[in-house]
């Protein structure tokens, strides 16, 4: 008798069909898994590393702006204010290579030492090159000035010029764009007048002199027949903050020049003349000292600190200077008696310790303050004319002075 056959049950093979699917389905998931987490490694990868460059680029367009800040800072590169639409570049490129720009534009090869430049501008013209430029009013297109003394202190009208600065860093594929927004540190000078003296004045000739306060840029063909005539200085006149044209200790004596001031265009027999120019300009006798740097009789450049002496202490001096053709801009400090003849063409403030004859032309933007000697008198006769500008002043001694405030700092993108 044969054994009865034993082929497996129906329901145990078909709980290995099913077992069998489980495991494919399980794998299945598994390998998706391992897919989805390699593909976030792979992203979170891709992400850290975006996210290296993207620092790195930033930290190079800091560098950027750093190069650019000390550049004007120290006076090598300068904005014209008269020209709202003044640009500097400065690019990866040496003195011979660097590109050519347009009228208002000015190129900069880099101060980077040669073999290793940092990437924050660019070899030739480009949006992405290091570029500096006035910060300017959306609607008139005017320079956007910086008044702290002022509300809303952001104006066109008084205050330092804005500039903005303006970086990007590229590192691989990415790149960071950083803004900052500068002015020259103001020093918040004061002036009692557009011609301030210590002795009598005495005016003769084509004289004029305007106390109502102008724009730092007024232009040197504006004012030679003060408020008045063919040429005149209405239009840089910025409104309030006036003073009058001749503030003195004296006496005031008017043949026929033309002056204009507010509360009344000359205020004689008056106290309280400055300690020195220290005080008029709103630093410490000590800060003052050291920017005037070295006494020279004969100077040949009349721009920054200008200190005309023989021996080097001041307000001792009673020896006699003449400047013919007096040019430039910062502060004239003449320990003496100052003779100008020619034609003149300042901004800024000329300090006169002795006595001042003048027969020159031309103007002088900002203002002029005599203390005098015993017996002498402050004489103008035929030029020049003075218009009061206590922008030009303040500019004129900040870039001397080397000094940046920084108002804004931000990402761009």
């Amino acid at each position: 008798m044969r054994p009865a056959s034993s082929s497996p049950r129906p329901e145990a093979a078909h709980e290995r069909g099913v077992g069998l699917v489980m495991a494919i389905l399980v794998l299945l998931v598994l390998v998706i898994l391992a897919g989805v987490v390699m593909q976030n490694l792979s992203t979170e990868r891709k992400i850290s590393g975006h996210t290296m460059r993207a620092s790195r680029a930033l930290t190079t367009a800091e560098a950027g702006i750093a190069e650019a800040t000390s550049r004007v800072r120290s006076g090598e590169i300068r904005l014209d204010e008269s020209r709202p639409g003044s640009v500097a570049q400065i690019f990866l490129a040496s003195l011979q290579t660097k590109p050519a720009l347009g009228t208002d534009s000015t190129s900069w090869a880099t101060a980077q030492p040669a073999g290793g430049w940092l990437p924050y501008s660019t070899v030739g013209r480009s949006t992405d090159a290091l570029t500096i430029a006035f910060t300017r009013d959306s609607s008139s297109g005017a320079v956007m000035r910086y008044d702290d003394t002022r509300t809303p202190s952001l104006n066109t009208a008084t205050g330092m010029a804005v500039m903005q600065v303006t970086a990007t860093g590229i590192t691989g594929n990415d790149r960071g764009v950083l803004r900052a927004e500068v002015i020259l540190q103001p020093l918040h000078p004061t002036l009692s007048g557009a011609l301030t003296t210590g002795n009598n004045v005495v005016l003769s000739g084509a004289v004029a002199i305007c106390g109502y306060r102008h724009s730092g840029p007024t232009s040197f063909a504006d004012g030679v027949n003060g408020r008045f005539g063919t040429s005149n200085c209405q239009g840089d006149e910025v409104g309030g903050g006036d003073v009058p044209a001749v503030w003195t200790a004296g006496t005031v004596t008017n043949g026929s020049s033309l002056v204009y001031g507010s509360p009344a265009a000359t205020i004689a027999s008056q106290s309280g003349f400055y300690d020195g120019p220290w005080e008029a300009l709103g630093l410490t006798q000590a800060a003052f000292t050291a920017l005037l740097g070295t006494p020279n009789a004969n100077p040949t450049s009349f721009s920054g600190f200008v200190w005309m002496d023989n021996n080097g202490t001041l307000n001792d001096g009673t020896a006699n200077y003449s400047i013919a053709n007096l040019g430039g801009e910062g502060v004239l400090y003449v320990d003496g008696n100052l003779t100008l003849t020619g034609t003149v063409a300042y901004r800024g403030l000329v300090w006169v310790e002795g006595n001042l004859t003048s027969t020159a032309g031309g103007e002088i933007v900002g203002g002029v303050v005599v203390r005098g000697r015993t017996g002498g008198s402050c004489t103008l006769t035929g030029g020049p004319a003075i218009l009061y500008s206590l922008d030009a002043v303040n500019t004129a001694a900040a870039r001397a002075v080397h000094q940046l405030v920084t108002l804004s700092w931000r990402e761009l993108r």
